[in-house]
């Protein structure tokens, strides 16, 4: 099957591993310098792409670099069926834990303010609301008199909040973190457990 180059990407057997074609590798730049290999894209230099092993079946056979391949006008896609099954597992697994990973710093509910607002939860906004709920319980046991405060998403500044509405914070966002993480397992599992590529394509997040 014939793709033209503004395709997405590329696949061909290279011995076990799959060689690819990242469309937005660096900037704009296109470039088959990336390996599919234990569940995740990496990219290769020259120096690597020099020692693959590559047989008559892979569309990348006879080139000499990447910089070569790169000048071609057409690119190929094998068989998928040449890849092994292993691969769909692995790549869906790893698709997974970035849907789980992007659900769980994209934000997150929480009532402590008595209605409903959304928080931000990146990775740092987790290590703040942790750092927030331990100043918290030391307000409660007496051992500070420090005010504390924080803001919901998309808010610009800081605003007082009770101790007790700290807590309430860090247990929803412990609540959303752990739900994401849960759901992630159950679907591992599942895909663990699929015998056919249409199994594996079934399973979403």
């Amino acid at each position: 099957m014939r793709l033209d180059k503004t395709m997405p990407f590329v696949v061909a057997k290279v011995e076990h591993f799959i060689a690819c074609e990242i469309a937005q590798v660096t900037g704009a730049r296109k470039s088959l310098n990336g390996l599919w290999a234990i569940g995740h894209w990496q990219l290769i230099g020259e120096e690597k792409f020099n020692k693959l092993k590559l047989y008559p079946e892979s569309v990348i056979y006879g080139y000499s670099s990447i910089t070569e391949l790169m000048k071609t006008e057409e690119w190929f896609i094998e068989d998928q069926d040449l890849i092994p099954f292993e691969s769909h597992i692995y790549g869906k697994i790893y698709d997974l834990s970035i849907a789980c990973e992007t659900t769980i710093v994209s934000g997150f509910n929480s009532t402590c303010l008595g209605e409903e607002k959304m928080f931000d939860s990146k990775m740092t906004d987790q290590a703040n609301i942790g750092a927030l709920c331990t100043m918290a319980m030391a307000v409660m046991s007496g051992l500070t008199t420090k005010e504390l405060s924080w803001k919901g998403s998309g808010e610009m500044t800081c605003y007082i909040f009770s101790p007790q509405q700290v807590i309430a914070l860090g247990m929803d966002m412990h609540t959303h973190i752990e739900t994401n993480i849960k759901r992630f397992e159950e679907l591992r599992l599942q895909v663990l457990a699929c015998k056919t590529i249409e199994e594996v394509n079934a399973i979403t997040w």
